[in-house]
Parts: C-alpha cells; sequence; structure tokens
C-alpha cells in the first residue's frame, strides 16, 4: 500500500506539470499498472498500462514493444480471456522475432516472459522457446521442414514486391516474398519464425521475411 501511495502521488504530482517527462510518466504508469495487477485490480492496471503505451506511443523501442504485449497478455490470462492473451503472445512473438539484436531485449522484459528464474541476462534462445510455448506446439503436418522465415523491424524495409503487413498501434512488421539471411539463429529461434511464418495472413508464404 505504501508503494502505490508513493506513485499515485507521483502520478498526481507529474499531471501538473504542462510537459511531464514521457521517461517519467512511462516508469510511473508502469509501476501503478504492476501494483494494481499484485493488488488484483485488473481493470485499473490495464488503464495504467494504457496510458504507458500512450506515453510512449512513436518512440518505444523493440523491447518495451514486446513487454507491453506480454504485460497484456498476462493481463487477459488472469481475467480468463484466452483469446485475448493468445493475440498479445503472438504480437510479442512477432515483434520478437523481427528484431535485429533480440539479446538487447531488456532483462525485465526476459523475466516477464520467462518468470523469476529468468536472471539478469538475455538468451534469445530461452526467450524463443517460451514464446513458442505461448504459440503452441508444431503439430501442423510438415511444419517442421518449412524454412524458417528471416523477421527484421520494420524500419528496415526496403520494399522491392508485394508485401503483407501485419501491426497494431505503434508496431508492425512487413512479410515480403523475398529471403534474406536472419540476424539471428539457432533453433528455438527458427521454430518460433516458422511457427509464425504459419500465421494467418502469412499462410502459403513458405519463407516470407518480416520487416
Amino acid at each position: 500500500e505504501t508503494a502505490l501511495a508513493v506513485e499515485t502521488d507521483i502520478a498526481e504530482r507529474l499531471a501538473t506539470l504542462e510537459q511531464p517527462s514521457w521517461q517519467l510518466v512511462y516508469l510511473n504508469t508502469l509501476n501503478l499498472s504492476r501494483l494494481h495487477r499484485a493488488r488484483g485490480d485488473l481493470e485499473a492496471a490495464g488503464r495504467w498500462l494504457a496510458r504507458a503505451e500512450q506515453a510512449t506511443l512513436g518512440v518505444a523501442l523493440a523491447s518495451d514493444l514486446v513487454h507491453f504485449h506480454v504485460l497484456r497478455a498476462r493481463l487477459a490470462e488472469l481475467a480468463g480471456e484466452s483469446a485475448t492473451a493468445n493475440r498479445h503472445w503472438h504480437a510479442a512473438a512477432l515483434i520478437f522475432a523481427a528484431m535485429p539484436l533480440p539479446e538487447a531485449l531488456g532483462w525485465r522484459v526476459a523475466a516477464a516472459i520467462l518468470g523469476p528464474d529468468a536472471g539478469r541476462s538475455v538468451d534469445p534462445e530461452r526467450i524463443a522457446e517460451a514464446l513458442l510455448a505461448r504459440l503452441g506446439p508444431l503439430d501442423e503436418s510438415g511444419i517442421a521442414d518449412v524454412p524458417a522465415p528471416t523477421l527484421l523491424p520494420a524500419a528496415a524495409a526496403g520494399l522491392d514486391g508485394p508485401a503483407v503487413a501485419v501491426g497494431g498501434p505503434g508496431w508492425g512488421v512487413l512479410a515480403i516474398e523475398r529471403s534474406a539471411p536472419p540476424p539471428f539463429d539457432g533453433p528455438q529461434h527458427a521454430a518460433l519464425r516458422r511457427r509464425l511464418g504459419r500465421a494467418p495472413g502469412l499462410a502459403g508464404r513458405d519463407a516470407p521475411t518480416l520487416l
């Protein structure tokens, strides 16, 4: 309760400023969302998380975007909203798989995905394995033999052909029909990319490059 009172006081003070630091607003709103979730107030947790998302719209890093979707997925799971949770896990996986340097994922984000045993180092293979488990097993016929698509951030796009866009507010990836070497590769990361390559809208593209 003390922590909640402190963060609430900070939020009230920030609200009086004409142009508060978006970094402070981001940290404060994330903390308030976490504290309300711990108290079981999922509605308030969702409201404060939305404010954190709004504060970083257009400036959030890929790591932040993964974090938002993981937190949204966790809230949906607690609320028993499995379809919503699955949608956010899928978005988190797409953004992570498109990161050119997945090892640059924030350790707090890794902990949100892996749980308390995550540690301070970030292992992209462990992250990919955990996200893959959230998306379900690779049990489709023949999927294990599908070439793994390369996933890259939208900012890297140099379009030279038709593309399929997948995304939402503040994030997006593009699937184009050309091959490219992945910026990171490993058995679990490749398996995650294969699974994402079979997503609705990308189905039928054996090895799309996601930008």
